[in-house]
């Protein structure tokens, strides 16, 4: 390096040393930042604050592991996955300014405090996967700015509150995994641009309202799975045309899947086993020109693989195990092109299997349980990439093909 380049590095070496030494240093103004006070007490309140090590005394606190700023006040803490352990304290309610507040995947445990209500510019609220408990407080309805909610997993009891319908900004709602009962409230069709909506895995109870259904145009995830949920299943859910991820499994309806299912044309997944529906299966089905995988099992449907599903060109996976089905299967499955897992086990299947199914690139066939009948085709050999083929427990005769030695073990 020359000397004049030297002298100029220096040079701007020297000007940079007040604002190096500004960032890393702590004012008496800074120590009391009301934000920094706040942090070290939610700190204090931990079990195991060694593991905000980060956070101490030398260092400025926007600096913190987990904590982002806007001009000295704290805008963002996110903590997810550190094994924190303790209450929510008060105290971290008195940080005005957070937009994003995410404590998520730690051993968090106790009620969530209600002055949670001061936090006016939350944009994001992100407790799920914690040991929370009590009832969800309606003063979270006081943070009119929220487009993210993530409560569940946790152990919150009580019903929904329907004053979160007064959160019109949400984008999504996950309540998921708790002990909530009762009924869904029908305020909650008042959040026109929620996209997500998880109400998995609780207690809940009575029909789903139609009204949901009407008024959230928005909606691509539905998971009402693993409730107790009964009635039919509302017509109205055709209603949500841009709908990819749909579980409805796991409840106790009543009566068939509505026509109007045949509507949901961007529908990807649809989980719907063990909820009581009954046959037989709409021809509308056909219209899924989307669906990837399509679980109806353990359902009492009663009724014949309907052919319209060899429309399905983009189906993956099928699975139709103890479905009480009857009939033959249908030729017309061997459309499906990019079908990989089939499972039709413990049905009343009759006839022999169609050979149309040969050209499907499938990895898991299950038929066992059933009424089939026939000899063993010599095409079984095509599967060569076959990882799990039970066909046990039918009417088949006469041996085994050679040609299934080609088969994959």
């Amino acid at each position: 390096m020359d000397m004049a380049l030297k002298h100029l590095f220096l040079s701007l070496f020297v000007l940079a040393q007040p604002f190096i030494s500004l960032s890393n240093s702590i004012t008496v103004q800074d120590k009391q930042n009301p934000d920094r006070e706040s942090l070290i007490s939610f700190k204090a309140v931990l079990k195991n604050p060694h593991l905000l090590s980060s956070w101490n005394q030398s260092a400025h606190h926007c600096n913190w592991v987990g904590v982002a700023c806007q001009q000295g006040r704290v805008t963002s803490l996110t903590l997810p996955d550190m094994l924190l352990d303790g209450p929510i304290p008060h105290s971290l309610f008195s940080v005005a300014s957070l937009t994003i507040l995410d404590l998520s995947s730690n051993l968090f445990f106790g009620d969530i405090p209600l002055q949670i209500s001061s936090l006016k510019s939350l944009k994001q609220l992100c407790l799920g996967d914690n040991q929370l408990s009590g009832e969800i407080p309606s003063q979270i309805s006081e943070l009119t700015q929220l487009k993210t909610l993530k409560l569940g997993p946790n152990s919150f009891t009580g019903k929904i509150p329907p004053e979160l319908g007064k959160l019109t900004q949400l984008h999504t709602l996950d309540l998921s995994g708790n002990a909530l009962v009762g009924t869904v409230p029908s305020q909650l069709g008042e959040l026109t641009r929620l996209q997500f909506l998880d109400l998995g895995s609780n207690l809940l109870s009575g029909s789903f309202p139609a009204t949901l259904f009407d008024n959230l145009p928005s909606l691509t995830s539905l998971d009402i799975s693993n409730n107790s949920f009964s009635g039919e299943i509302p017509p109205e859910i055709g209603n949500l045309k841009n709908l990819t991820d749909l579980y409805i499994g796991i409840n106790s309806f009543s009566g068939h899947l509505p026509p109007e299912i045949g509507y949901l044309s961007r529908l990807e997944n649809f989980f719907s086993p063990s909820c009581s529906i009954t046959g037989p299966l709409p021809e509308e089905i056909s219209n899924l020109k989307s669906l990837s995988k399509l679980d109806l099992s353990n359902n009492p449907l009663k009724c014949s693989i309907p052919k319209s599903i060899g429309k399905l060109q983009n189906l993956s996976i099928l699975n139709l195990v103890y479905s009480e089905l009857n009939g033959s299967i249908p030729a017309e499955l061997g459309n499906c092109k990019n079908l990989k897992t089939l499972m039709l086990s413990f049905n009343s299947l009759s006839g022999s299997l169609p050979e149309e199914l040969s050209e499907l690139p499938l990895l898991t066939f299950s038929a066992e349980k059933n009424q089939l009948s026939g000899p063993l085709p010599s095409w079984l050999g095509r599967w060569n990439q076959m990882e799990s083929l039970l066909l046990s427990s039918n009417g088949f005769r006469g041996e085994i093909p050679p040609e299934m030695g080609i088969v994959r073990h």
